[in-house]
Order: structure tokens, then C-alpha cells, then sequence
């Protein structure tokens, strides 16, 4: 999924999901001798739709798996596009962003969802809402049932029809677990080489500061904040791969959306 060409199948990578009995109890998105205070068992199911319906979302404005560029020949549009789609993903899912919790606090913060429901609710209108902010990337695909002849920035996302559209794949991914699956790890890839994607543009202007004489203090103030970022997205990709354990055991083929 990652790398059609050298990275491993679906299977594989099913084969390699830890058993989610090792994993919950431990916090996700923070070290893993942190353990939660507030059992989460109730909030998985609805948090886990609110991941796929961004992922499905971010699936279908770039018409397929973000993933499948080759960003190592150091392309600048196929890594804006990775940088593009995770930005979109989790500016559409504030499960993920919203949930990271401090270094003083094993309690979960944020947003857990309770019902199919307000999960939904809350998804959808985040959509409509990053449309009208303009939250879309410039260059987005428009082969979107005939609807490319109107604005790429406010169509898709504002559009009921696109909305409908993406809870109907939210609908077909939910029946076939390997489909959740396989969603949920395009999910995980984003995060990873988008996270990738920092390391190594944080060094390329490392190397710039250092020739340039720049000043050190501007410099380290710039790392401490792409570290930042990068550590955030290791824990939120932490976060999917544990909901990825659960659906894995327990995710059940006729769940009613």
C-alpha cells in the first residue's frame, strides 16, 4: 500500500498487526508505559469511523492513495501532494488532532465520539466547513461526477452531493473489513512519510542555516518546531495503528451506518 513496488501486501501486513490485547491500556499517541485512566473501549467504534470517513474523503479528492507517488526521486509536487493530503486527512478528523495528550496527563484529551451518529454529524460539517475556509489543496483533482467545470475551492467539500458522496464510500469501506483495513493503513503511510517528509526538509535547511551563517538561535527556534510537528505526527500515526489493532479482532461486517 505504502510502495506498490517493494512494500508488503495487505496480508502481510494484517499478519503483522500486534494483538490489541498488548495495546490497550496504553495510551496511543504517548509513550507506551502510559496508561489510560479512562477506559476508551465505548469511543473506539465512532472514533474509528471519524478516521475513515477523512481517509475516505482525502481518498476521493485525490482519486486514489496519496501514497502511491514516489517521493524518494526528491519530486516537489508528488511530496507537496503527500504534505497536502495528511494536512486535509487530519484537518478533517479532529479525533486525531484534538486527542494528544500533554506529558503530565495520562487522561485522554479532546474529542472522543459516542454514537455513529455525532461522529458522522461532526465529520460532514467539518467538511463543509474546511471548504468554505478554503482548506483544499490547489491542485486537486476534479473528476468528481462532472462537477470540474465549477470552483476547485469551494465545489467539492461544500457541495451536499460530494458530502453524500463520501459517506456512501464511508458505508461500502465499514462492510468489508480488509477494506477498513487497508483505509486505516493509507492513513498510517500518510502520516509516516509525511513525518519522513519533515526529517528531511528540517535537514536540507540545517545545511542551508549552517552555510549562510544565519543566526543559531532563529535556527534551533525553527528545529524545535518541525521536531514538534514530526512528534506529533509519530503519535497520531500511534493513535491509528491502535484503533488499526482493534478493528483487526473486533471489527464486525454488519455494522449499521
Amino acid at each position: 500500500i505504502a510502495d506498490q513496488k517493494q512494500g508488503p501486501t495487505l496480508d502481510e501486513r494484517i499478519l503483522k498487526i500486534p494483538p490489541f490485547s498488548n495495546l490497550y491500556g496504553h495510551h496511543p499517541s504517548s509513550s507506551i508505559n502510559v496508561k489510560f485512566i479512562v477506559p476508551l473501549a465505548d469511543h473506539i467504534p465512532y472514533n474509528t469511523l471519524s478516521m475513515l470517513y477523512a481517509a475516505a474523503l482525502t481518498l476521493r479528492i485525490y482519486n486514489g492513495n496519496p501514497c502511491c507517488n514516489d517521493v524518494s526521486n526528491n519530486n516537489e509536487e508528488d511530496t507537496d501532494v503527500i504534505l497536502q493530503a495528511t494536512d486535509l486527512m487530519l484537518s478533517s478528523c479532529p479525533v486525531l488532532t484534538s486527542s494528544i495528550t500533554d506529558n503530565n496527563s495520562a487522561s485522554p484529551k479532546g474529542i472522543n465520539h459516542t454514537s455513529t451518529a455525532q461522529a458522522l454529524q461532526c465529520s460532514t460539517e467539518l467538511a463543509v466547513k474546511n471548504a468554505r475556509l478554503g482548506i483544499l489543496p490547489e491542485t486537486m483533482s476534479h473528476s468528481i461526477d462532472n462537477m470540474s467545470n465549477e470552483s476547485s475551492k469551494t465545489l467539492p467539500l461544500s457541495s451536499s452531493h460530494f458530502t453524500k458522496k463520501c459517506l456512501e464510500d464511508l458505508v461500502q469501506i465499514s462492510r468489508n473489513k480488509r477494506y477498513v483495513l487497508k483505509t486505516l493503513f493509507i492513513a498510517v503511510d500518510l502520516l509516516r512519510k509525511s513525518a519522513a517528509i519533515c526529517k528531511k526538509q528540517q535537514g536540507k535547511k540545517k545545511e542551508k542555516h549552517s552555510k549562510e551563517n544565519q543566526q543559531q538561535q532563529q535556527t534551533a527556534s525553527n528545529n524545535t518546531k518541525i521536531d514538534r510537528h514530526i512528534i506529533s505526527l509519530r503519535k497520531i500515526r500511534k493513535k491509528v495503528e491502535f484503533h488499526i489493532s482493534w478493528c483487526n479482532i473486533y471489527w464486525d461486517n454488519n455494522n449499521k451506518i
